[in-house]
């Protein structure tokens, strides 16, 4: 079904694997082609156009770290999930002058993923993480 010699060079020459460790390369390109699918693919669960432009950088950032993801579709919920529970965060920053709200939210999900385990909202004050 999967070729990951021609998976892994897809997802190189796109630079998707630009600055990770050459052991992850070809399990990020392998979690990258089934993203895709599911994104292609779904019917339900995912319908954010926000979500599907962070999902790959996300995804990148947490191997980088040393981290790691399990089932992608369960992935995507949580992420997604965890979008809509921030919804004020994404309204706040997208009002701040000079602020990459999408790059904030990848930065931010990545620091509170714990692979398999419930991210909480983030708790602001004054536009300030607590």
């Amino acid at each position: 079904m999967f070729n990951m010699g021609e998976i892994r060079e897809k997802w190189e020459e796109l630079g998707f694997l630009k600055d990770l460790p050459e052991h992850l390369k070809n399990v990020v390109a392998l979690k990258f082609e089934t993203l895709t699918i599911c994104i292609l693919n779904n019917d339900d669960y995912i319908d954010n156009t926000t979500l599907t432009n962070i999902v790959f950088p996300i995804v990148h950032e947490i191997y980088r770290k040393g981290g790691s993801i399990g089932e992608v579709k369960d992935f995507i919920i949580q992420l997604d999930e965890w979008f809509i529970e921030n919804r004020q965060i994404v309204s706040d920053l997208n009002l701040t002058n000079n602020i990459d709200a999408e790059s904030n939210l990848c930065t931010l999900f990545v620091e509170h993923w714990k692979s398999e385990k419930r991210i909480e909202p983030l708790k602001w004050v004054n536009k300030h993480k607590l």
